[in-house]
């Protein structure tokens, strides 16, 4: 799935297979129209209906990237926002910003605003949901002097349920470095893993403390799942940002378990 489905170099996160087999997926607006926007499927990918703007795309450029199922059903979707402000780019200005929807993708509540983006911007990041029901995010934060481009670093926050709804907690920067999108991954044993180019890291007490594991880092962009027997199964490619066809492209795969002491 893509997320700009006439630009091969863009790959989507989001995508969740409901048990019931509906599909939910957010797409960039690239060769359609000019905002992100979700689509669903009542036949496991067969046909999908219209388009579903979650923001007014005359007022806001969106672009989703990742949705989640909570344990209790709702689903999260994530996505960098950007309130149109005419002789401005987008880059600089991307939000990170959360919607929940409590009828399998139908329909999606107001804005949450994850990070400000005085902490930095982009609308890559992903979460794990911790045993408390808070949402312990990993952010890649890009920093701007103005329209020009300086650097990333991670930074990571905790949002912690409020009624029906989320309140974000501040932004802190992260123990490991920029790494592309990130990956979070809760785990049968307890603890979250953030899977990465750069090295695999885990963390037992909701990213206070985290310690990497001695083995290597994943392919890119990866995505990462628990399968039954405890196995982690890792899935990325060989490569960057580059479209399909340009370089050796090859789709790889990483196994390991986690050991208790």
């Amino acid at each position: 799935f893509y997320a700009a489905p006439v630009q091969s170099s863009f790959c989507g996160h989001g995508l969740v297979a409901l048990s019931n087999g509906v599909l939910v997926t957010g797409l960039w607006g690239f060769g359609c129209c000019d905002s992100g926007f979700v689509q669903r499927s009542q036949n496991e990918g067969l046909t999908w209906s219209s388009r579903n703007f979650f923001l007014d795309p005359a007022r806001y450029k969106t672009y989703p990237t990742i949705i989640r199922k909570l344990r209790d059903g709702r689903l999260i979707l994530f996505a960098g926002v950007w309130e149109r402000e005419p002789g401005t780019l987008p880059n600089p200005r991307i939000q990170k910003t959360m919607f929940q929807s409590s009828d399998q993708g139908k329909t999606w509540g107001p804005p949450i605003c994850v990070m400000p983006i005085t902490n930095g911007v982009c609308e890559e990041s992903d979460f794990a949901e911790l045993d408390n029901g808070d949402l312990l995010f990993v952010h890649r934060t890009e920093h701007f002097n103005g329209e020009t481009y300086i650097n990333s670093d991670r930074m990571q926050s905790l949002v912690h349920p409020a009624g029906n709804g989320w309140s974000p907690g501040p932004p802190e920067l992260a123990p490991f470095p920029h790494s592309g999108f990130p990956e979070l991954l809760s785990t049968s044993e307890g603890v979250v893993l953030h899977v990465a180019t750069d090295g695999i890291w885990w963390t037992a007490d909701a990213g206070a403390n985290w310690q990497k594991l001695a083995i290597p880092g994943s392919p890119y962009y990866p995505r990462a799942t628990q399968l039954a027997d405890g196995t982690i199964l890792v899935v990325g490619h060989v490569g960057a940002d580059d479209a399909y066809g340009s370089v050796d492209q090859s789709i790889v795969q990483q196994t390991f378990k986690l050991v208790t002491f």
